[in-house]
């Protein structure tokens, strides 16, 4: 009897430290954990030079159509028969339009975009209408939401917009302490949202770049349920055999 139970207390034991070690897992832990206050919703670490708009980078997709003053396709030069026609890939800092030939529009925001290859077509058309749009913004959505996953966000596309296409947060999801990830090595931003707090709304922070990584922690109680669940099968095995054979040694 006297060993049975020291084996039941090895694995209560066992069970805690693993769940201590669960502790640990906590995904993009910075150096300098800072937590929100109700004074503070939002808190910064290693801030960076803030971007209004996305910059046209080296494989951005971009969609690009001429429209007529009803908003339709031009008559004139049709881009493509098909929005997916009308996507063109930066390569080598240029997309290659029809009609103009290579716009280099590496580092213009969508506004720039438009200006250049209105300016270009209106070599051929009077008032040339440009329509542009970034078609490859993504960010990854990782922890505690229904759905985690990678998802096509547009520009000015907000955390909470993005944590509604993930389908919410999930039971466990830590509300107060939110992270947004941005960019890497020295000049990796760390934003840390309380998204209870209803001030943050409108907040210029909160607005998602291409590639940022959205981070819900757990809270701690699925930590303990997660480290603590494969030992409760067997603990209630032990247990169950030691009350019989309490009993078959009582009985003899």
């Amino acid at each position: 009897m006297r060993y049975v139970k020291l084996l039941l207390i090895v694995i209560s034991i066992s069970a805690f430290q693993s769940c201590s070690y669960k502790f640990k897992k906590i995904l993009f832990k910075t150096a300098n954990e800072i937590e929100t206050s109700e004074s503070n919703p939002i808190v910064v670490i290693n801030p960076q030079e803030y971007k209004p708009f996305h910059q046209c980078k080296e494989g951005d997709v971009l969609y690009v159509r001429l429209l007529n003053e009803d908003g339709e396709r031009s008559a004139y030069e049709k881009l493509a028969t098909s929005r997916d026609d009308a996507k063109f890939v930066v390569h080598d800092s240029v997309i290659t339009l029809p009609s103009i030939g290579d716009v280099n529009v590496l580092g213009l925001s969508k506004n720039e975009i438009i200006k250049k290859v209105s300016l270009a077509y209106s070599k051929y058309i009077i008032d040339p209408i440009v329509d542009v749009d970034f078609v490859s913004l993504s960010v990854n959505i990782l922890g505690e939401v229904i759905k985690p996953g990678r998802y096509p966000i547009t520009e000015k596309m907000n955390l909470i917009e993005a944590l509604g296409l993930a389908g919410g947060f999930s039971p466990y999801g830590i509300f107060k302490n939110v992270k947004i990830i941005r960019g890497e090595g020295d000049k990796q931003e760390v934003i840390v949202v309380n998204v209870t707090d209803i001030n943050i709304l409108g907040n210029e922070k909160l607005l998602l770049h291409d590639k940022d990584i959205v981070y819900v922690e757990p809270r701690r109680v699925k930590q303990f349920d997660t480290a603590v669940r494969p030992y409760l099968f067997l603990t209630s095995i032990l247990s169950s055999a030691a009350a019989v054979f309490i009993v078959i040694t009582r009985t003899n």
